[in-house]
């Protein structure tokens, strides 16, 4: 348990440090929260990101608690002056295209953008969305 635990937190870490790198690359400020994963902004874009780390045994857990997270932060922004900020869950591509695509599904009716994390891939393509050619090809 220990074992797993420590390997999903590396993970976690090493997707979180990924994404930094490539933001700050393209030139936004990111901020790391205990509430949540990563702030970015940049002039007049805000996006919020939740991490999750997956294996083909808990990908549709670790996706939708990542989705009800990103939900929970949307409603309290909501009632904030806080308008305009994007939702994004980073989740660690597990290979099940099924589940994907039922992650999406389920992202998309909250307005969240599901993105997967495939660390075997060069940039740009270590970070996928079936609705985007690559990463690079969205506005972020």
């Amino acid at each position: 348990w220990l074992d797993k635990t420590s390997d999903a937190e590396q993970a976690h870490e090493q997707i979180l440090k990924d994404l930094v790198l490539h933001l700050i690359n393209r030139g936004f400020k990111v901020y790391k929260t205990r509430s949540f994963d990563l702030y970015a902004k940049k002039a007049d874009t805000q996006l919020l990101w939740e991490i999750k780390s997956a294996n083909g045994i808990n990908s549709i857990s670790q996706g939708e608690k990542g989705i009800v997270q990103l939900l929970r932060y949307s409603t309290a922004l909501a009632d904030q002056k806080s308008s305009g900020i994007s939702f994004f869950l980073l989740l660690q591509d597990s290979g099940q295209r099924a589940v994907h695509q039922y992650l999406y599904k389920m992202a998309d009716r909250i307005g969240v953008e599901l993105w997967l994390y495939d660390d075997k891939k060069a940039w740009p393509e270590r970070i996928s969305n079936l609705n985007h050619e690559s990463f690079l090809d969205s506005s972020i």
